[in-house]
């Protein structure tokens, strides 16, 4: 390996970095170590980590996907940067917030949840939901016998559920039902018969029922219903569902009945325990656990107020406290009715009145007396109550602001079905360890952990059980080292904080277990108390342990000063900063002057304590406080002061503060809408005027929301403008000065500065308008100043350069001036909201508060302030908070006669069935046969409710020729259709309008047909800017398919035109266009189909893979692939079972000198063949012009072994398919194919010994052979003769367990007590081909083994799956079927391809053998030794594609040698 390539490995090599405020930043960052960016708030950190790093780590993943799919995944723009070297996959962990969807939960976030469910779908132990006892399966005679119980006379439908909520048109499913002589079919709920059309919508979710059978239940139908159940459990899988023909269907399942209370409960699946999934989720809350319901303290806030004085605050009722009003008249009718007064406090009012005006009169009528502008009378009214008046309110309305403004009078209440627990009651039913899913996932981490230590289960249960537990317990074990085993895997995302999100994506990123991973990290330490710190540090090291690099922008002094290499970034921040400070360890930057971090580390500069402090001014007192996790607790908080609340995580803080606190005074002090945390009540608020909350959320989510409209001062600054002599002169006002509306902005942009030029798969072009030049305003507006500066140059300064500016306007200075003081001094008064930190926002909040009026009453709550801020933004911040502190309290927290189709038309009624078709008049034949699907005005009665008319033609199109019937019977349509070019784009495919659209004379079809190599040259010859980054991407492409050897295709040729060879050669270039490091490549056989002179340019190709900084692991054969490798792993020493071991280990030197089986054959030399045979004829061909051929005339030798040498893409195979379309049905042709892919595919099937062995059993034994198969009578009942369970795993593999019944023996009790020999037929069937022979020998099947040994396959069991084999061992059991041959021709397809050297001399001797029984077999093969050995050589070439198709050389070996136009001949 280079040094250069070594130093990759190395280091994240950056140079000149530009991104935002960074100043050509050039860095080597260290990998597989743990790497701390700090620097002040704004400096650049997170410009370098996620702006620069991250986003060209993601750009070339991006770019390495197909184009299809970065059209739907976004695109990332290239960071400003000059390169990146040395760049692992990168994985970002950063504070954004987590789901908010109520369905995310910590478990299925971190996919624990998603395992859960699998254990319980595979492992759990089902029981009754009403009585709890355990349900065990129900047969066929206990169904009868719960359905006969039914009223005699009953009416009943017997339905096979064929389809349970999947997507699709299902019209297989629909065309078996049909010709298996079913009627009719239930679909989602509807019922249709089979003999009309049935069109489904793909897209939604079907259940579809198959009619079986329809009886009335009387005595004497058990039979009959006994034998249709059968059918249904057969056709379902085990499921029946039986309708009552009056609404209620009953649903039995073989696997799962509660004889007692006779309830039948679903198969269990993984979905059955999604709360997002209809089949598992509460029917009443679909899966919330909660609803949403007015709660009467919102619509009643303050009880201690009348009714006359608007205690009824819900919408639709405030207009109650106004005479002649509806609302007022009605309760006026109820004042009357049950003697109450409208003027008495509502909470003195007995409980009676109350239940009254809530919940209503319960059907009673009042008389109700109104009068309106249409007149006056008296009404009988039943009050429904407040309650249900607002819910019904709320149902009608169409309007979601509306439907808003009710939704703040609700509150979340917990599901009364479900009780909370999200789920079906049959899933809850399901358990675990005496657990169900939802008790074990609301266990706190720390209590999941010690409940998964201890969990006992059956053997059973273990053993499939076992990976799926080692998995959560891995996982569990993560969520706890990060700190938070205070969590439980039901916590809703949407109530965790930024750090708590980060560090569960951290645990989950622990769990992957990946390896060459660059994760950065942002601030993993907020919201950690330092107890907890260390155990986080632990896990990064872990991490980093793994061998991955973490870059991590932190300010925390512990993680600094564990880190292995402290990049510091400054000096100062916004344009101050973006340089490079110092870098090296916690000790270096100690020693370094320039770094304020050192000297905060060191010591010489430290945040100062207060000397004295202030005193209370008072004190709120929160009584009873026990939200979430706290224990009725009173807490007083000292006002006036700055309190501090602090704990470890998840102790209680933000319950206390945010749940309690601030809800409680947002509510009494701001009037919100708002439910406060468990308390009994808080003291002192008396105190208090109103309460701001200033948080980490965005101040705006889009681009036109910056600073100075946030805090205000862009419309005083909007108002200075407005005021200048110019502005007036012109007749300005305020407005036209906004970048938001029409007049002042610029139209042509929109006031955004920048136009989008959409480059669908490639990233979005961004380029600044032309009018205005970015500016965002147009040429009027900015020519009015304000001392020499435009509104667009006022926006663009900084927070610090603001401040001197407006230094003269006490009210603008004042708002720049808190933003300066809270460390904001380097953002721009215009910058974009969503380029701002959570900090950032939070300070901009905090100083938005400062700049305003302080009334002295004001509480203040702050949660996390210090959030992003260096050590030196900490100074600044609670320097300033002194005159907010004087204020208030800071805290921080799928057409014949009577087919069905042929009904549909004759049925119609639109066509005399008794006239022909050419006498049709011009309109008949056009509906006949063009008619597109149209619904009949008067169907003829019994057509098909539902069904549609469509002509013959593209009926046929639509579900025939297009469909997988087409392909199903292509011999039956090739008569009927034939193929050429479309006369309307002659071929190319498209239409004339894009065809119109040219570049240089050309149009698309007309480059794409053009060989790569001419297609490089006139994409690079272009001219126009908005081209170039097309032009390079496509230079890069379409260069690495050209230094491959693919340069003589062509973009339009067809996949199913190429080689096998090309196609790898396509795939290879593919991952030598992506700029991803640290990858590993593992390629089978990639000289598979090559050409010797095609490996030299396949090694180039991996060796710049390699050298990318790339890991390339190649499962190979051929000589030149070995001779180029770095390290060599051979494996060994024979197949089958037989090998599996390690025989070698080095380089290519030591191979030769090793006594390995490669270590000899290398050693080995072939010497051309000395003398050809005979041929026995010749096969003349003449003029071949097949695909790439140019008029090749040959003659081919019979009775000989001819290799069809030549490049990948010469036309070898074209050649063979002439010859054998001339030779007819003489001509066997051996194929690369697998032979068999089942589990019940073995040699014994493939060969046909099996039926011998059967037919031998049959007669010793008395029996009919079918007794002895696995695949027929004599099979296992329980394992269906797989001789394994296989469990679904669903996302995990397939757990396969030994079948409990036979033990693995694939058959029947009954069967295996039969012996031949003694031996039974599972005992004769796992013997080897080399026992078996001797076995039966002097037997046919003997015979037939024979061939098995003589290609070196007598270590295979006759019972061995032939999914099992390699392709190797496939390739020569072909081989074998055909030995004993004579006077055949056969044609191999590279039949060394996945063979070892040695293998391929015994390939020869077979092949040599049966040439010698006077058989003539074609080879197309590039292995030289074979080319070698050969009698006659055909080489096509020079090169591929349309630079290919010559005849070059046709005669011996040795004849090729002295050839001057053999591409071959160099290396014989």
């Amino acid at each position: 390996m280079s040094a250069e390539a070594n130093d990759k490995k190395r280091f994240i090599r950056i140079r000149g970095a530009n991104e935002n405020n960074l100043k050509n930043l050039s860095v080597d960052i260290p990998r597989d170590q743990f790497v701390v960016l700090t620097g002040l708030s704004g400096s650049g950190k997170s410009s370098l980590a996620f702006d620069t790093i991250y986003a060209e780590g993601q750009r070339r993943y991006m770019e390495s996907l197909s184009s299809y799919a970065r059209q739907f995944l976004g695109q990332m723009e290239k960071p400003d940067v000059e390169s990146i070297e040395g760049l692992p996959p990168a994985i970002s962990i950063d504070q954004k917030s987590t789901n908010r969807n109520p369905r995310s939960t910590v478990g299925t976030v971190t996919e624990i949840y998603d395992y859960f469910r699998l254990l319980y779908a595979r492992v759990g132990i089902p029981h009754c939901p009403k009585c709890g006892r355990e349900i065990r399966k129900q047969t066929v005679d206990q169904m009868v016998d719960q359905i006969m119980t039914l009223p005699e006379r009953q009416k009943i439908q017997l339905l096979a559920p064929v389809v349970r909520g999947r997507k699709g048109t299902h019209v297989k499913l629909l065309d078996q039902a049909r010709r298996s002589g079913y009627v009719r079919v239930q679909i989602d709920g509807n019922l249709y018969e089979l003999s009309e059309e049935i069109k489904l919508d793909k897209n939604i979710k079907h259940n579809i029922e198959i009619v079986v059978d329809r009886l009335i239940v009387k005595p004497g139908i058990e039979k009959r219903l006994s034998d249709s159940i059968e059918t249904v459990l057969d056709l379902a899988d085990g499921l029946l569902v039986v309708d009552t023909m009056d609404g209620k269907l009953l649903n039995f399942s073989q696997s799962f009945s509660c004889p007692d209370c006779g309830i039948s409960i679903d198969e269990i699946e993984p979905r059955s325990f999604s709360f997002n999934n209809p089949f598992g989720a509460c029917p009443q809350c679909l899966g919330l656990g909660y609803k949403m319901e007015f709660d009467i303290d919102l619509m009643i806030p303050d009880k201690k107020r009348s009714i006359n004085e608007g205690a009824i605050a819900v919408l639709g009722w405030q207009s109650c406290t106004t005479q002649g009003s509806f609302s007022r008249a009605i309760l006026d009718a109820l004042a009357r009715e049950y003697e109450f007064s409208l003027d008495t406090p509502f909470c003195e009012y007995p409980k009676k009145v109350q239940d009254i005006l809530i919940h209503g009169t319960g059907g009673h009528s009042v008389k109700v007396y109104y009068k309106g502008q249409r007149g006056e009378g008296v009404y009988d009214v039943a009050f429904p109550g407040l309650i249900r008046n607002v819910e019904q309110r709320y149902r009608e309305t169409g309007s979601d602001a509306m439907k808003q403004e009710y939704e703040s009078f609700m509150r979340i209440t917990p599901c009364k079905t479900c009780k909370g627990q999200r789920l079906k009651k049959e899933s809850l039913a399901v358990t675990v360890a005496d657990k169900n899913i939802y008790e074990v996932t609301n266990l706190s981490i720390e209590k999941l952990k010690a409940f998964l230590a201890d969990m006992q289960l059956s053997e059973q249960q273990q053993l499939i059980g076992r990976q799926i537990l080692k998995e959560i317990r891995a996982r569990v074990s993560f969520l706890s080292d990060v700190g938070l085993d205070y969590l439980s895997l039901g916590r809703a995302t949407g109530t965790l904080s930024g750090g708590e999100a980060q560090r569960i994506r951290l645990a989950t990123q622990i769990g992957s277990g990946l390896v060459g991973v660059a994760y950065i990290l942002d601030e993993p330490s907020i919201g950690l108390h330092q107890r907890d710190n260390d155990r986080l540090l632990g896990s990064l090291m872990k991490l980093r342990d793994l061998g991955n690099s973490l870059i991590v922008v932190e300010h925390d002094e512990d993680t600094m000063r564990a880190a292995d290499c402290i990049v510091d970034i400054g000096p100062g921040a916004g344009e101050h900063g973006g340089q490079l400070v110092a870098m090296g360890t916690a000790e270096d930057l100690m020693k370094n002057e320039d770094s304020i971090t050192g000297a905060y580390l060191s010591g010489k500069l430290k945040i100062p304590v207060p000397s004295e402090r202030r005193k209370p001014t008072g004190f709120l007192t929160v009584k009873g406080a026990a939200e979430n996790n706290l224990k009725n607790i009173d807490v007083k908080i000292p006002l006036g002061i700055m309190t501090c609340i602090t704990g470890v995580s998840g102790s209680g803080k933000s319950s206390l503060i945010n749940e309690i606190l601030y809800k409680r005074l947002a509510r009494d002090l701001n009037r919100a809408r708002v439910i406060p945390g468990k308390h009994k009540d808080i003291l002192g608020t008396d105190q208090l005027d109103k309460v701001i909350n200033i948080d980490q959320s965005p101040i705006g989510r889009t681009p036109r929301s910056n600073p100075a409209t946030y805090t205000g001062v862009f419309d005083q600054i909007r108002d200075l403008f407005a005021a200048t002599a110019d502005a007036k002169a012109k007749g300005y006002k305020k407005g036209r000065f906004s970048f938001n509306v029409k007049g002042g902005r610029c139209e042509a942009c929109s006031g955004d500065g920048i136009i989008k030029i959409e480059m669908h798969f490639l990233p979005d072009v961004y380029v600044p308008c032309e009018v205005c030049k970015g500016k965002r305003y147009n040429r009027e507006t900015l020519e009015v100043k304000y001392k020499d500066k435009n509104i667009y140059d006022v926006l663009n300064m900084t927070v610090e350069e603001a401040l001197t500016f407006f230094e003269n306007v006490p009210s603008i200075k004042r708002k720049i001036q808190t933003l300066y003081d809270v460390g904001l001094s380097y953002i721009r008064l215009g910058q974009p909201s969503t380029e701002l930190s959570g900090g950032e926002a939070q300070r901009i909040k905090l100083a938005t508060e400062l700049s305003k009026r302080s009334t002295g009453k004001t509480i203040y709550i702050l949660d996390e302030p210090t959030t992003g801020l260096h050590f030196a933004d900490v100074h600044k911040l609670v320097d300033f908070d002194k005159c907010l502190n004087d204020d208030g309290v800071i805290h921080y927290v799928a057409f014949e006669p009577g087919q069905w189709r042929w009904i549909r038309y004759a049925n119609s009624g639109l066509f005399d069935l008794n006239k022909k078709i050419k006498d049709y008049s011009e309109e008949e034949l056009e509906l006949f046969l063009y008619s597109p699907q149209i619904r009949l005005k008067n169907p003829p009665e019994g057509w098909p409710k539902t069904a549609k008319y469509e002509g013959l033609v593209h009926r046929m199109y639509r579900s025939v020729l297009n469909s997988e019937e087409g392909k199903l019977h292509r011999e039956l349509l090739d008569p009927i259709t034939s193929h050429g070019v479309c006369p309307e784009c002659n071929g190319a495919r498209l239409n004339q309008k894009v065809l119109s659209c040219k570049i240089d004379g050309k149009n698309i079809a007309d480059v794409i047909k053009l060989p790569l190599s001419e297609l490089r040259a006139w994409i690079d010859q272009i001219e126009d800017p908005l081209a170039k980054d097309i032009q390079d991407t496509l230079h890069t492409k379409l260069s690495a398919l050209i230094d491959i050897g693919l340069g003589y295709l062509s973009l339009d040729r067809g996949l199913s035109t190429l080689s096998g060879g090309e196609i790898q050669r396509c795939k290879i270039a593919k991952c030598l266009n992506s700029s991803l490091s640290d990858l590993l490549y593992i390629l089978d056989e990639p000289s598979a189909g090559l050409h010797n002179h095609d490996i030299e340019r396949m090694r180039r190709a991996l060796e710049k893979l390699r050298d990318g900084g790339n890991t390339v692991v190649l499962v190979e054969h051929h000589r030149k692939m070995i001779e180029m490798a770095d390290h060599i792993v051979e494996m060994g020493p024979e197949p089958g079972m037989a090998g599996g071991r390690v025989l070698f280990e080095g380089s290519y030197k030591e191979l030769l000198k090793s006594d390995t089986p490669t270590g000899e054959e290398m050693r080995l030399t072939t010497s051309l063949k000395a003398k050809a045979r005979e041929a026995k004829g010749i096969w003349r061909m003449e003029h071949i012009h097949l695909h790439n051929l140019k008029d090749i005339t040959i003659e081919f030798p019979i009775g000989n072994l001819v290799v069809i040498a030549g490049v990948a893409g010469s036309g070898k195979s074209s050649l063979m398919e002439s010859f054998y379309r001339s030779m007819g049905e003489d001509v066997v042709f051996v194929s690369q194919r697998a032979a068999g892919a089942s589990l019940r595919s073995t040699p014994a099937t493939y060969l046909g010994v099996a039926d011998e062995i059967r037919k031998i059993f049959a007669k010793r034994c008395g029996q009919k052979a079918s007794l002895f198969s696995f695949n027929g009578a004599g099979k296992c009942p329980a394992c269906k003769g797989k001789g394994v369970i296989v469990s679904d795993m669903a996302f995990m593999d397939d757990i396969e367990t030994t079948c409990d019944v036979c033990k693995g023996l694939r058959y029947s009790k009954e069967v295996l007590q039969y012996e031949v020999d003694g031996k039974n037929i599972a005992e004769v069937m796992d013997l080897t081909v080399a026992q078996a022979g001797e076995f039966f020998r002097g037997t046919k099947i003997s015979e037939a083994l024979e061939p098995l040994e003589k290609v070196g396959l007598s270590y295979l069991h006759l019972n061995q799956a032939l999914s099992t084999l390699s392709g190797g061992e496939l390739q020569r059991m072909k081989f074998a079927s055909y030995l004993g041959s004579k006077d055949r021709i056969f044609i191999l397809d590279e039949p060394t391809n996945g063979l070892h050297i040695k293998n391929v001399r015994s390939l020869l001797k077979l092949l040599n053998q049966m040439v010698d029984e006077g058989n003539s077999i074609f080879v197309i093969e590039h292995n030289i030794e074979f080319i070698k050995s050969a009698d006659y050589v055909v080489e096509l070439g020079p090169e591929g594609g349309d630079a290919g198709g010559r005849l070059l050389f046709a005669g011996t070996p040795s004849e090729m040698k002295m050839s001057e136009k053999s591409v071959t001949a160099e290396y014989l």
